[in-house]
């Protein structure tokens, strides 16, 4: 089995930061910095990634939170 790169979408890259963002609003920069480094290790769980396989590329398109309005975003 071939071995897939990994790339992120503007909008992902965007989604990660604007969810620091809120966490760092909502609670402190600790929980902010936490979500930074566990978004690659799913340790937020309620979270969904969307994503799409290219050839030998998997391309994360969107991270979201699942109680967002997902319809919204796409």
């Amino acid at each position: 089995m071939k071995l897939l790169s990994l790339c992120l979408s503007e909008e992902a890259a965007g989604d990660i930061l604007e969810q620091a963002d809120w966490y760092e609003r909502q609670a402190d920069d600790r929980l902010a910095a936490r979500w930074e480094r566990s978004v690659y290790r799913s340790d937020f769980r309620k979270h969904l990634i969307f994503y799409r396989i290219e050839k030998d590329r998997l391309v994360i398109l969107r991270i979201v939170h699942g109680a967002r309005d997902l319809e919204s975003l796409f």
